[in-house]
């Protein structure tokens, strides 16, 4: 007798479709969230203006009977000013294939709200990857010279020791924030800030940590330390969509606000390297956070990144602690917050075996949260997948604050979130947010900046 098999029946069984369509991507935005959940500033005009106080009165003196009195001292305030940055995302549907997926029933999800979730969420990551910049836009450096190929390869941060000089670089970011499908523009700071000459391409894919291919076989030549070339995000060519990159930096390769697309990071915030850095129009010795020079930093003299690695101890984390807390305003509770990326919290957490002064709670095959008890109380440990390597910060809820002049969200005309394209059966949907970060108080803001770290991925 013949055995009739699942062959034999396929074409009469019907296949369950499981609802909605599961991400494997992981979106998190913790420090764009944390940032957010304090007083936002309103911007008016193109900037908001904002005063610091930065030291006390400086005639104070205790003198016998008699004596000279004191002048008269002067508390030192200045102002700060932060421009405003315009941040867009779009998406174009065809409406044929919108109202296609709206009107059939067996479809994962509607395809607008899809999109729309999507996007929102795709921005939020960016802000938040942004957020621990340094204003620049560049996504990463290119380390060696490019001869007719679609491979190029880029600075990455050190897995360990510190080896390869044309490679490697504290800090750096690597391949990490390149994604298959971006548009990108490579070039020199003078053809990227003149927006000139620098080359456009599309990010095929990511091979591993310091390399990616791109759509064009492409070549790129005189790259040295000192005249360096860089990725950053664009929005179409150069020669027929104006000025339309990331680029901050100005055409000899210098950070300046003026120049700035992109919101203002913590490395431009915190990160001081050897000398107090110009910040929201302020230069001021006094205006600049706790840079924690460990074991004697050098510096590269052309990037300003440290040269040297250390292991992360628990003295090292308590100096960062304790410059914060004694940097603090009165006003202020000094550290709330520390934050890392994961290969360095994999390093803290071998710091909580034989120190009980370290608070972690359900480690038993593994850690759902780590706080640190350096002080008066435990203050969380959150860990960022943006967050730049080999760095640990240290900070107040309220000393970055967000400026904003129009609240996020899809842009309205005519009461309708969508605009039909003339001459296609096509609608765009454009979401729009002005905004930018504002440091309040640098001084309640802090990092290591060199700590070495170990299996870091793509």
């Amino acid at each position: 007798m013949a055995t009739i098999a699942l062959s034999d029946i396929s074409s009469v069984l019907k296949d369950v479709y499981e609802p909605g369509i599961k991400s494997q991507i992981n979106q998190r935005a913790k420090l764009y969230v944390l940032v957010g959940k304090s007083a936002r500033m309103k911007a008016g005009g193109t900037e908001t203006v904002f005063n610091v106080k930065l030291s006390p009165n400086t005639d104070v003196i205790s003198l016998p009977d008699g004596a000279r009195l004191p002048d008269g001292g002067q508390t030192t305030t200045t102002k700060g000013t932060v421009g405003m940055r315009g941040h867009y995302g779009v998406f174009r549907l065809s409406q044929r294939a919108m109202y296609a997926a709206m009107d059939n029933e067996q479809a994962f999800v509607n395809l607008f709200e899809l999109e729309a979730d999507s996007l929102a969420k795709t921005i939020a990551q960016k802000f938040n990857r942004d957020m621990y910049g340094d204003g620049s836009g560049i996504l990463c450096e290119v380390a060696a010279n490019v001869s007719t190929s679609t491979t190029i390869t880029c600075k990455a941060a050190p897995d360990g020791d510190l080896t390869g000089a044309a490679t490697e670089e504290i800090g750096a970011d690597g391949t990490r924030y390149l994604i298959p499908g971006q548009k990108i523009a490579i070039g020199t700071a003078s053809t990227l800030a003149g927006n000139s000459g620098w080359t456009y391409r599309t990010v095929s894919s990511v091979t591993n940590r310091t390399s990616f291919v791109v759509n064009t076989s492409t070549t790129l030549t005189g790259i040295t330390e000192g005249t360096p070339q860089y990725v950053v995000r664009c929005s179409g060519n150069s020669t027929t969509d104006g000025d339309n990159t990331e680029f901050g930096l100005n055409a000899s390769g210098v950070y300046t606000e003026a120049n700035q697309r992109v919101i203002t990071g913590l490395k431009a915030i915190v990160d001081d390297g050897e000398t107090a850095r110009y910040l929201h129009g302020i230069n001021h010795a006094l205006w600049q956070s706790q840079y924690l020079d460990a074991a004697a930093i050098t510096y590269d003299d052309i990037t300003g990144a440290p040269n040297a690695l250390v292991e992360l101890t628990q003295d090292l984390i308590q100096q960062l602690f304790d410059a914060v807390d004694e940097n603090a305003s009165d006003d202020s509770e000094g550290v709330e917050w520390l934050c890392s990326h994961y290969s360095l919290t994999r390093q803290y957490t071998d710091l909580l075996r034989p120190d009980t002064r370290y608070a972690p709670q359900k480690l038993t095959g593994g850690y759902t949260k780590l706080t640190y008890a350096g002080g008066v109380r435990e203050v969380p440990w959150f860990v960022d997948r943006d967050c730049t390597y080999n760095r640990l910060y240290a900070g107040g809820l309220d000393a970055i604050r967000i400026v904003e002049q129009r609240k996020a969200g899809f842009e309205r005309k005519g009461g309708g979130v969508v605009k039909v394209i003339d001459r296609y059966d096509s609608i765009d949907a454009r979401w729009v947010h002005y905004w930018n970060t504002a440091c309040i108080n640098r001084g309640r803001l802090g990092v290591i900046p060199n700590i070495r770290v170990t299996g870091l991925r793509q």
